[in-house]
């Protein structure tokens, strides 16, 4: 069903209860003149509206599968964009049921379990604010990068909290921080990270720092970005192990 299709079943079904007009603009603080004008057709139902006409109608439709057409706005903010809406996703009758993504789709996949909850509060919180941007790419795709600067700052967040419970200072004596690159070089000397640890904390750095100087703005795409994700959550667990009473039995 397009929003064309979805526009015309809600004003018929609009008309067909009686006093929902009037209760429509009641709630949204309207005129019932303005909610006569689009539910007549002459002009488009407000996106804003869809919310309280699903609630007086007693409906619950999926609006995921709105793909936005030109650029971002308010009446199409809540609609696909269309670089989630160009990927596959297998619905839930297995391949047979491959169909557009939807945000809904996009953000399972970015969500996961999330972050572990024995991580330093820091590192959790910039966990929480990257896959959060993350998830709501389905809605503007940029978000995906803008999540992927978090998971940066989670990533340094970590080392920094790390090299100060091992007792490495993480400042110089003039007060500036000390460089990722110089942390995980005394870390690893001093034996507080394997030899695997620090080539995986050196590609961490590595992509980071892309991240943070830019050639070219990149748009990065979630095959570059979910890597990413799961290296550096891999990397903070392997820092701060969950304690022996929170492990599954």
């Amino acid at each position: 069903m397009n929003w064309e299709t979805l526009q015309q079943t809600l004003r018929q079904l609009v008309r067909e209860k009686r006093g929902a007009q009037a209760e429509i603009a009641r709630r949204r603080g309207i005129s019932t003149a303005s909610v006569a004008a689009y539910i007549a057709g002459g002009n488009a139902i407000p996106a804003e509206h869809l919310d309280t006409i699903l609630e007086i109608l007693g409906l619950e439709f999926e609006l995921g599968g709105l793909a936005r057409r030109g650029p971002l706005a308010p009446e199409n903010l809540t609609h696909t964009d269309a670089a989630v809406a160009n990927m596959a996703s297998v619905g839930e009758f297995g391949v047979s049921g491959v169909r557009a993504m939807r945000p809904q789709d996009f953000a399972v996949l970015v969500l996961g379990d999330g972050p572990s909850a024995h991580l330093p509060d820091e590192v959790s919180a910039y966990l929480y604010r990257a896959r959060a941007c993350m998830a709501y790419a389905g809605f503007y795709f940029p978000f995906l990068s803008v999540g992927a600067g978090q998971l940066g700052l989670a990533a340094e967040a970590g080392l920094r909290t790390f090299a100060e419970q091992a007792g490495i200072p993480v400042r110089q004596s003039n007060g500036r921080s000390i460089g990722m690159s110089s942390l995980i070089d005394r870390l690893s000397n001093q034996g507080h990270l394997t030899a695997q640890q620090t080539l995986q904390w050196r590609a961490i750095l590595d992509n980071r720092n892309e991240l943070f100087h830019p050639k070219n703005a990149p748009v990065f795409s979630l095959g570059l970005v979910m890597p990413y994700l799961t290296g550096i959550t891999e990397a903070l667990v392997a820092l701060f192990p969950a304690p022996f009473e929170d492990l599954p039995s």
